[in-house]
């Protein structure tokens, strides 16, 4: 556990200073605070980075494999330490490893798995730890964690698939820009001599591929800088309230990709209450712990929204009518679960047709951008071929 050198003032205005082992430097305050001192001063101690290897993030194919391997060694009657000790062995991930170590000490003396899993949250997130958790309370550890390993599988899968779908237009996109950066910096050139030869009017297309090509010729530089500048404010614009919502909203609002995604969110959701709900989790819990695997904030505001209609009285079935982020089947269908008191297999139905849903769409996604990227690719030729071919064909004429 992290060490934080700290210093403080008792009620009676002495002065304190010490060591404090804490998960965290708000957990460190808080501990503190119970003590009666009041902290001026807090520094993490230097040893920290031992712990800072430890947190980082872990290949999610790693921590699939590690979910299945425990829930199988456990099902086999093999004792959680044991079963962790063997991990540690296996695992060819230097951080996991190191990771599985830490956490088989904290196991060794007493602390519960999800509890000594819970202190390296960039890879164990809290959604992941609840539902262990919820497995420890009810005595279904193994069946808990291979649940947890289908669940990871299935979103690995889907994940794979839109990333792998996504190659394409974005192959296409960079070899139209190589295309345009190779007219403008060695294209134009020759041709700007030729007509300023050959005299008359250009167009002002030509015009502006020419001064375009001039200007970025003599000051790429400076272009450069501007893009990264660019980017690095635009990384900056993201993280403030006001451009999460715009680029979340682009994210379900754009041709194509926008339904890809919503489909993805609603199938993520759902199969992770189903699963919550069948670890035996309440449903507040379940709601707020199932909208962290979804990182859009409109859908999170919606999730929010349903959380709070839930806690004062309302069918969740009820809650989600007129939410323009969720259909109505899904709505009627989660109406139909909690009539029959099979809630949990109606989301685990409906998160299979979505994900059915995006399995297609993935599949079909060149054919359904093809068009977009056409058209894209039509405008960029288009506007080459009036600038550069029109002047000459003019000026072929008129000798």
């Amino acid at each position: 556990m992290p060490k934080y050198h700290y210093k403080a003032i008792t009620k009676t205005g002495k002065k304190e200073a010490g060591v404090i082992e804490a998960a965290s430097e708000e957990e460190a305050n808080a501990n503190l605070h119970h003590q009666g001192l009041i902290v001026t001063n807090m520094k993490t101690s230097g040893n920290n980075g031992f712990m800072a290897i430890l947190n980082k993030k872990v290949p999610f194919k790693d921590k699939i494999l590690f979910t299945r391997q425990i829930s199988i060694m456990i099902k086999s009657g093999l004792p959680i330490v044991q079963a962790l000790e063997a991990l540690e062995e296996q695992s060819e991930n230097a951080n996991l490893k190191k990771m599985t170590a830490e956490v088989t000490q904290e196991v060794k003396g007493g602390a519960p798995l999800s509890k000594a899993l819970a202190k390296f949250p960039e890879t164990f997130t809290p959604l992941y730890t609840n539902v262990i958790a919820s497995g420890e309370k009810s005595g279904k550890l193994e069946e808990v964690l291979n649940n947890m390993a289908d669940q990871q599988e299935k979103d690995f899968e889907i994940i794979s698939k839109v990333k792998s779908a996504m190659i394409y237009p974005i192959v296409i996109l960079c070899a139209l820009l190589g295309v345009v950066l190779l007219i403008i910096f060695f294209i134009i050139p020759q041709l700007s001599g030729v007509f300023k030869e050959m005299g008359g009017k250009l167009p002002f297309t030509t015009q502006l591929l020419m001064s375009t090509s001039d200007i970025l010729r003599k000051y790429y530089l400076f272009a450069l800088i501007g893009v990264i500048g660019l980017v690095i404010l635009f990384k900056r614009f993201v993280k403030t309230k006001s451009g999460e919502f715009l680029l979340d909203n682009l994210k379900i609002k754009f041709p194509v990709f926008g339904m890809l995604n919503k489909k993805l969110y609603i199938a993520r959701f759902t199969r992770t209450m189903a699963m919550l709900l069948s670890a035996g989790l309440p449903m507040l819990e379940v709601i707020k712990t199932s909208g962290e695997v979804i990182n859009n904030s409109i859908y999170s505001s919606s999730i929010s929204k349903m959380s709070a209609d839930v806690e004062n009285g309302t069918p969740l079935s009820a809650s989600l009518k007129g939410d323009k982020n969720f259909p109505p089947m899904v709505g009627h269908m989660i109406s139909i679960g909690e009539q029959s008191g099979k809630l949990d297999y109606v989301l685990d139905q409906i998160a299979g047709y979505y994900e059915r849903e995006v399995d297609s769409m993935t599949k079909n996604l060149s054919s359904l951008i093809e068009p977009l990227l056409m058209v894209l690719m039509g405008i960029g030729v288009g506007f080459v071929v009036i600038s550069v071919l029109g002047p000459i064909q003019s000026l072929t004429n008129n000798m």
